[in-house]
């Protein structure tokens, strides 16, 4: 792997990590009642998707088992349509779909 390749996987990882600290006690309704952490979730999870398509589509196909595309989707949303983020999906995601993630994510930094 790259050095810069790594970099972005590290970027993932970091904004992976810092997800749950933002949502430490929180259950859903107040997740959706604190706008300060809706949008420190949102950024983060906008890094992710950015870090993601940095990477080449070459390292992406490499592997099949990242979900490369709808981490781009998701930041894309995010970032052009925010008027149509869906904050229950979004919470299902940061509470759901992300946690395996890392684990997922982890073992390319050893390539």
């Amino acid at each position: 792997m790259s050095k810069r390749h790594r970099l972005y996987i590290e970027d993932i990882l970091s904004s992976l990590a810092v997800i749950p600290s933002f949502i430490e006690g929180y259950d859903k309704p107040r997740f959706l009642a604190d706008l300060k952490t809706q949008y420190a979730v949102i950024r983060a999870l906008g890094i992710i998707g950015d870090a993601v398509k940095k990477l080449p589509p070459e390292f992406r196909a490499a592997h099949p088992e990242i979900p490369w595309k709808d981490m781009a989707k998701t930041r894309d949303v995010l970032i052009h349509d925010y008027l149509r983020v869906d904050l229950d999906v979004l919470w299902d995601t940061i509470t759901r779909d992300l946690p395996p993630l890392a684990a997922k994510l982890r073992p390319l930094l050893e390539e």
